[in-house]
């Protein structure tokens, strides 16, 4: 049972370094240069507060307006 078991990994290790070898040669290709956004360019975020800004207070006057809070009763005292 050892020596099958054994064999069984010594397969699959086997079988494996290839792709392992693959890998490595991958992860050595040297990284993408990033770039910098500059702040003062207009992008997303700059479109998005301004909508923001007219749909926020236009989405707050469609909502139906809250229901008044109901009281809460009092509790009825004991007589003696």
């Amino acid at each position: 049972m050892r020596k099958g078991a054994l064999v069984f990994l010594a397969v699959a290790v086997a079988a494996t370094a290839p792709s392992m070898a693959f890998a490595k040669s991958k992860k050595s290709a040297p990284p993408a240069p990033q770039t910098t956004a500059d702040p003062n360019e207009p992008g997303r975020r700059l479109l998005a507060n301004g909508l923001s800004q007219v749909f926020v207070p236009a989405q707050s006057l469609t909502t139906p307006p809250a229901a008044p809070a109901a009281e809460p009763k009092k509790a009825k005292k004991h007589k003696k």
